[in-house]
């Protein structure tokens, strides 16, 4: 089973590429991350990385789709959705209901093919990086108050998908407040290859069903 990965960035393509794609390989999915064009440039190449606007999305994902043979996913934020999101404008309860109602309400928009599967992340990608409360502080050689501080917020949350979504206090800005020297592709995957795939399930059960419901697809 071939399944393309639409990501909003370098980091979610070596997420894809590095630590899902050996072990699904394995099983028979095969995934392809494929990086968001943010704007498509006529005299040059296209800029990758980041959403702009649904409109772009919507496109690739159509174009993405006339692969029949193969499932179409995405790896993006919930965090920062443009507010032209099909969903992004209806009040939810809770913002896992609310990340749920943005999923469906973009499967509607494509007419539900059955060859897609949406995901957002709960916030966002960072979010995943406090499954554990030691392993990112002893990569970034933290000190014993950087230890602490870290620590304080693994357990104020039942889940790091809960961690709030404000420009204040999101998972990136809370790592970036406590280690200033944080760089996403290096040290985000890098924690998460010691953090490790079951680990990080246990913790956030909106991604764990994400990453079941691919593994599921070898079944089918």
């Amino acid at each position: 089973m071939e399944i393309f990965v639409l990501v909003e960035g370098q980091t979610e393509y070596r997420f894809v590429d590095a630590i899902l794609k050996p072990d699904y390989s394995a099983i028979g999915i095969f995934l392809t991350p494929v990086i968001i064009k943010s704007r498509i440039n006529p005299s040059g190449p296209d800029c990758r990385g980041g959403i702009s606007t649904y409109k772009a999305v919507q496109g690739q994902l159509r174009s993405l789709m006339r692969a029949s043979h193969a499932v179409i996913t995405t790896l993006m934020d919930f965090y920062g959705l443009p507010a032209d999101f099909p969903g992004m404008r209806d009040v939810c309860q809770t913002p896992r209901l609310k990340v749920q109602h943005i999923q469906n309400a973009v499967l509607d928009d494509l007419g539900r093919p059955p060859n897609f599967l949406p995901f957002f992340m709960l916030h966002e990608f960072e979010a995943i990086l406090f499954s554990s409360s030691e392993t990112l502080p002893y990569l970034m050689q933290a000190t014993p108050q950087q230890k602490g501080q870290f620590s304080a917020i693994c357990r104020n949350y039942g889940s790091p998908e809960d961690i709030d979504n404000s420009p204040q206090s999101s998972p990136s800005h809370r790592i970036l407040a406590i280690f200033p020297e944080y760089v996403k592709p290096v040290h985000g995957i890098q924690a998460i290859q010691s953090i490790g795939l079951d680990a990080i399930k246990k913790k956030c059960p909106h991604l764990k069903s994400w990453l079941d419901t691919l593994a599921q697809l070898s079944l089918a």
